[in-house]
């Protein structure tokens, strides 16, 4: 009786900070993401994203801005390295391309759809193959394609059932260099133009990553409308406008 007592106790306790949790997170403000008039033929010839003058913060931070006075146009097919040290806005430049951080001044316009790999892979209790498609149509060779520029094939090969294996709650039984690899082949199996990658491959090893991003980002994304790729790096540059590097296609060889 004093067992079921402390479990029940328990049980309630957790029952009370879901609810304020669940509360909390219903009370916040309402994110309206703007949809912008220009055509999509329009930008498609001009660029593929611009920011104009975008000051940019979250809300209760204070006075002080997340991103300040932000200019930025990427022409379509780039690849677009974003370096900086660490906390100088290289993320919160994603998540206002996102419209996920509030924009309080300036202008953002994008061509087409936009997809985000973010730094911790997201992994949910199904099969392999399920968390790749995540509701998509299945694609037999755009699949394999898939699979095999994600560098996944020898994980596929080592599993008990293949791409059938089930992964457990956040793919507790898979190393961080295979849901990493899961997270980024999710992401390029779904077709978008604009492809945001936030250090998805810090969990992979370095010539794994060097292969990933020859092979996947360089290669296989190389006709869509821009690529982002934001690398950690420990530089001293003091960032009020993050640096972009513009690749050109000869030097896109990731020593």
């Amino acid at each position: 009786m004093i067992f079921g007592f402390s479990m029940g106790l328990h049980q309630m306790v957790q029952i009370l900070v879901c609810t304020r949790r669940l509360q909390r997170f219903m009370m916040h403000t309402e994110v309206i993401k703007k949809k912008e008039e220009n055509s999509h033929q329009m930008i498609k010839e001009s660029f593929a994203l611009r920011m104009i003058n975008v000051n940019a913060k979250w809300h209760g931070d204070g006075k002080a801005y997340t991103l300040r006075n932000i200019n930025l146009t990427v022409l379509p097919g780039s690849f677009v390295a974003i370096i900086g040290q660490v906390g100088s806005g290289k993320s919160s430049l994603l998540q206002t391309i996102l419209q996920e951080l509030p924009l309080i001044s300036g202008s953002i316009e994008n061509c087409g759809r936009i997809n985000y790999i973010s730094q911790q892979p997201w992994i949910f209790a199904s099969s392999v193959k399920q968390n790749i498609l995540f509701g998509q149509t299945m694609d037999e060779s755009r699949y394999n394609e898939v699979i095999k520029v994600c560098e996944m094939e020898s994980d596929i090969d080592s599993f008990p059932q293949g791409d059938c294996t089930i992964v457990g709650e956040r793919g507790i039984n898979l190393s961080g260099g295979q849901r990493a690899r899961i997270n980024l082949a999710r992401a390029i199996y779904k077709d978008a133009d604009i492809y945001l990658l936030d250090d998805p491959l810090s969990a992979v090893d370095s010539h794994v990553s060097k292969r990933l991003v020859n092979n996947c980002i360089c290669n296989y994304l190389k006709d869509k409308e821009a690529d982002f790729w934001k690398e950690r790096c420990f530089l001293k540059f003091s960032l009020v406008k993050p640096l972009a590097q513009d690749l050109a296609p000869s030097s896109r060889e990731w020593e």
